[in-house]
């Protein structure tokens, strides 16, 4: 059984329920919300699964058996558990991942809890845009594009903006392939590594994209996902959004998902093997990179990263190779979707 100790967090106000009542009436047919209610619950004492699992990782749909093959967030929380505060704000905090992977973000920055006047505008003055991306926050929220010119005052700005817990980060440019997927934000791969005993592997990687024609998405509700094949780096799905609605192509671009090339793939992996090794205690990590002509560069990391994200567009659970590559397979799970895991391993 997962690690149920903190479940009373999916009752947090109803949101829980009320999320899974909106959404079961909203993706399903035919099956009631008291009866999904129950089986919801059900899924929560017996897999680990929140009612966001059990929405998003189509559990109503499957069996006892798939089930049991799928990382659950509470699964990745009780692995969180293992690890100290200071190691996961390393990588969570956006300030502190800019100054541990310096090398590896491709990009210039300041931080408004401690620029002065002079910096910032020396900062900013050449440039024709920038972002502000808030330090503790994830998923998007907070993030804005600024364009220069359109600022009045740089002086009255910055002291509007000092110490809002911000950083303001030059415009970071993909390569070309990356831009036709959606001109308006920034496609990107989100490649989750597992650190055991000096080994990296990787679990999971996704070509993750923005639904709209917006400059920074909310990712936990604004983009879709598309299986990359590892050793390739292919797309080999169509797209799937959390809603579980399928993209055959862009709804922006109309590019084509499968048989998509990511470019500088082993550049990609090759960045993202190495900067796990930096955080060896935060074993779990989903990198957020945008590839750039000359390679790639991080956006940000993601400690524990996301169930959802690593196997809602293949519909392929990736409980046996997590344990697997954490070195930890519960002799009940040795054998669960082995077979799937291991051909994209």
């Amino acid at each position: 059984m997962a690690d149920n100790k903190n479940w009373k967090e999916n009752w947090s106000k109803l949101d829980g329920v009320k999320f899974l009542i909106r959404e079961s009436k909203k993706r399903t047919k035919g099956l009631g919300w008291i009866k999904m209610s129950f089986d919801a619950v059900n899924c929560l004492f017996k897999y680990g699964a929140t009612f966001h699992d059990y929405m998003n990782l189509r559990f109503y749909i499957r069996s006892k058996k798939e089930r049991k093959t799928f990382i659950t967030t509470q699964m990745v929380k009780a692995e969180k558990k293992t690890w100290s505060k200071e190691a996961i704000n390393q990588v969570d905090n956006k300030g502190l991942f800019n100054e541990t992977f310096r090398d590896f973000v491709g990009r210039e920055w300041i931080d408004m809890d401690t620029a002065t006047e002079e910096e910032f505008i020396n900062f900013v003055k050449d440039k024709k845009t920038f972002f502000v991306k808030p330090k503790r926050e994830s998923s998007g929220i907070g993030i804005k594009k600024i364009t220069v010119s359109e600022i009045p005052d740089l002086k009255e700005y910055y002291k509007e903006n000092k110490g809002n817990g911000a950083l303001v980060e030059e415009t970071l440019i993909s390569c070309d392939e990356m831009i036709e997927v959606n001109p308006y934000s920034t496609s990107f791969a989100r490649i989750v590594t597992v650190y055991n005993e000096g080994k990296v592997h990787i679990l999971a990687a996704t070509l993750r994209s923005g639904e709209k024609k917006q400059v920074a998405f909310n990712t936990a509700k604004d983009d879709m996902f598309s299986q990359i094949d590892i050793k390739t780096g292919v797309c080999f799905t169509d797209a799937v959004d959390e809603t579980g609605k399928v993209f055959e192509k862009h709804p922006v671009s109309g590019i084509t998902f499968k048989g998509l090339q990511i470019p500088n793939w082993e550049i990609a992996k090759k960045t993202c093997i190495e900067a796990a090794k930096r955080v060896p205690e935060v074993r779990v990590i989903g990198w957020d990179v945008a590839l750039t002509k000359d390679g790639c560069a991080f956006f940000e990391g993601n400690p524990g990263s996301g169930v959802a994200s690593m196997q809602i567009a293949d519909g392929i659970g990736k409980k046996y190779l997590f344990y697997k590559y954490l070195g930890k397979i519960p002799k009940k799970t040795t054998a669960d979707n082995k077979e799937k895991n291991e051909k994209n391993a």
